[in-house]
């Protein structure tokens, strides 16, 4: 059932990127879509990781020994940055004003400011970049490295959060 999915949501990315008119925005579109594909499961993985730290935890109190809240807190903080990331995707297709007509042609911002449009597109490659150097230190495959404070991960997710405000403000 989930290949068949997935399937249906390939395809559907080829016919949009077939219709796009310039390499620039088959690339962007294939990070939207990427983006659209991961971000959610990014957030499933960051909420399931916190389901599993907070069942070691209780394991831990019932054999009498010490609960970890530090990593239940570290948990929590990627919950919220996973959320915001997929607040930052939405920002961006708000902002790039995606239409897809009936034939499958997609309108990504044409008609505006492409000098304008060009720095937007390295605001969304910069994101890419800060979304994933934020969760590759989550407690989630492929990387199984947690950070052992909230500081810590703040820090690692300190560039992620920039862009997070200027474009959510």
């Amino acid at each position: 059932m989930r290949r068949s999915v997935l399937t249906v949501l390939l395809g559907a990315a080829v016919l949009t990127l077939t219709a796009c008119t310039s390499q620039e925005e088959r690339l962007r579109q294939m990070r939207y879509g990427f983006r659209e594909l991961h971000l959610p499961r990014q957030l499933d993985n960051d909420r399931l990781a916190l389901k599993n730290d907070e069942l070691r935890s209780d394991i831990a109190h019932l054999e009498g020994k010490r609960k970890d809240s530090a990593r239940i807190a570290v948990d929590t903080f990627m919950i919220e940055q996973g959320r915001a990331a997929i607040e930052v995707m939405n920002r961006f297709a708000d902002i790039w004003s995606y239409t897809i007509d009936e034939n499958m042609h997609v309108t990504v911002g044409n008609t505006g400011d492409k000098e304008l449009q060009r720095k937007f597109a390295e605001v969304e490659e910069r994101f890419d970049a800060a979304n994933d150097e934020c969760h590759k230190h989550a407690d989630t495959p492929p990387y199984a490295y947690i950070a052992k404070t909230v500081q810590e991960a703040e820090a690692r997710c300190a560039s992620f959060h920039e862009i997070y405000l200027a474009v959510t403000k």
